[in-house]
């Protein structure tokens, strides 16, 4: 009876070792399995993070790429190279423009600086160098991308007080009278340096709006735009 209980303690501790060590084998190759998966996720990451960092060096290169061929498109485009400005009415213009700046016009651009600049409450005109690119050829009245390139060169070319030298030199006074210097004879038989305030803001007035503030027909619209104007320099001027 002893005999048969020993062997029997001896079968179950021999089926305890058997069960454990199954136990310690599967968890053996559990942790194997977790480790390698651990390690396959990390492998993915690390191409993952490789093939991110190649996308945004490419997609730099690519942005640097495209500014510097548009950068180099712009300049042709405004380069004396560009065909374009052969162009026989672009040239007429510029050559304009070069005499106008030599022009007097010092009491005009005074009272014109006091009424437009950068603190001023009044709405500007259009952009001079836009106005004078409006006397070129068959794009005078509508938008066009030969137009806009015309004008960028313009303001590459000239300066503001440049451009609007020639705006007052060749606008249309109406009744045949091309610019302000045959205006000014015109409506107050006067020349421009002997103008006086209230006269000169008329011209100027009708350099945006000619039929509008035309002085020989308009003179109730006229006179108060005008009065305005004096009251806002003045103020401007604290007197």
């Amino acid at each position: 009876m002893l005999e048969k209980s020993r062997t029997h303690n001896s079968c179950f501790s021999q089926l305890l070792v058997f069960i454990l060590r199954v136990h310690e084998k599967r968890l053996s190759l559990t942790e194997n399995n977790s480790f390698a998966g651990f390690a396959t996720d990390e492998k993915q990451r690390n191409v993952n993070c490789h093939f991110m960092k190649k996308l945004q060096k490419r997609t730099f290169r690519i942005l640097i790429i495209s500014i510097l061929v548009l950068i180099a498109l712009y300049n042709f485009l405004l380069s004396d190279y560009n065909g374009m400005f052969k162009d026989a009415g672009f040239m007429e213009l510029t050559k304009s423009i070069r005499i106008a700046k030599n022009e007097n016009l010092e009491p005009i651009l005074k009272v014109y600086n006091k009424i437009y600049n950068d603190k001023s409450q009044i709405k500007k005109r259009n952009c001079p160098c836009e106005n004078a690119s409006n006397y070129i050829g068959p794009y005078r009245h509508g938008f066009s991308i030969t137009k806009k390139i015309y004008k960028l060169k313009i303001e590459k070319e000239f300066n503001e007080e440049e451009c609007l030298k020639f705006d007052f030199l060749n606008a249309d006074y109406l009744y045949g009278n091309k610019g302000i210097k045959q205006a000014s004879k015109y409506y107050f038989n006067k020349e421009i340096e002997k103008l006086n305030e209230k006269e000169i803001i008329n011209l100027i007035l009708m350099l945006e709006n000619p039929s509008l503030y035309n002085p020989k027909r308009e003179r109730n619209i006229t006179k108060t735009k005008i009065d305005f104007f004096q009251r806002y320099i003045n103020r401007k001027n604290g007197s």
